[in-house]
């Protein structure tokens, strides 16, 4: 019975795997990724001003017993058609060319999980790959590679033109903090108006 029982654990553990040597792994919408994985990212969403975009769904996830100081190197391998974001811890970095670059430092507590702003923000045509790596802070204030995964933010014009066309029929407001509001709610001051392109106004 004993040795059925160890049978049993041995092969739950073994369908449960953390990335080899990781002490902090990226997760995508909840799942775990292995070291090298690539997650292809295509659903464009619109910001509250207008902006089309695309979320990495990426977050980082802490499975050392202990805090640790990480930060993350990116490498832009190929962009086109759109501008590559990434805010990480607090410092946002744009970049609209191939480059490679690394965020500041930050601590990661054990057993957390940190979104990641990581996005493309796109017009018609725009693809762009990225690959990052979660390098991890040593001992003596050397950065280690620990773990790394290629984001592909896929060819996006159908899924564009069909975001674009849900706002080109109407006109919506909103305010300085990107809050929707009815046009009867704007009194005189600063708002946001779009159809079919962002533009700011003055309601009197």
């Amino acid at each position: 019975m004993k040795n059925i029982l160890l049978t049993v654990i041995f092969l739950l553990s073994s369908l449960i795997t953390l990335p080899a040597n990781a002490q902090v792994c990226f997760s995508h919408s909840g799942a775990l990724l292995a070291d090298g994985a690539v997650v292809s990212a295509t659903n464009v969403e619109t910001s509250p001003l207008g902006m089309s975009y695309i979320a990495s769904g990426l977050s980082l996830v802490g499975d050392a017993s202990q805090e640790v100081s990480c930060r993350l190197s990116i490498e832009i391998e190929s962009i086109s058609g759109g501008v590559f974001q990434i805010c990480w811890p607090s410092k946002c970095v744009q970049k609209k060319d191939v480059s490679v670059f690394s965020t500041e430092k930050a601590v990661v507590a054990p057993a957390s999980s940190t979104d990641i702003v990581c996005e493309f923000v796109v017009q018609e045509n725009a693809s762009c790959r990225v690959k990052l790596c979660i390098e991890t802070e040593s001992a003596d204030g050397t950065w280690v590679a620990s773990h790394s995964v290629i984001v592909s933010f896929g060819n996006t014009t159908s899924a564009l033109h069909q975001t674009n066309s849900t706002t080109k029929s109407g006109v919506e407001y909103y305010d300085l903090q990107g809050r929707r509001l009815q046009p009867s709610d704007t009194r005189r001051g600063f708002y946001i108006r779009r159809q079919s392109g962002t533009q700011k106004v003055v309601v009197r």
